[in-house]
């Protein structure tokens, strides 16, 4: 008596079958992850960077240094 296709009963037909499903949601998965992580990217980043003048006034401007350390670095960036 044979069980299912070549010996291969319906219970491993039903597990092969469970495991393609989550190789294929496990790819799907991955290339959502991917779209939304290059969708989130600023275009900014990519086609010019930032002069050392310009992150530390916006980081004075966003309260993450006070006024005299600002002044003590732009100083320090005039000297090099």
């Amino acid at each position: 008596m044979m069980d299912g296709v070549a010996g291969v009963g319906p219970w491993m037909m039903l597990l092969w079958g469970l495991f393609a499903l989550i190789i294929l949601a496990l790819i799907l998965s991955g290339a959502i992850w991917l779209i939304r992580e290059l969708a989130d990217r600023p275009e900014r980043s990519l086609t010019r960077r930032d002069t050392p003048e310009e992150v530390l006034r916006r980081r004075y401007a966003a309260g993450e240094i006070d006024e005299d350390e600002f002044y003590h670095r732009m100083r320090d960036l005039d000297e090099s």
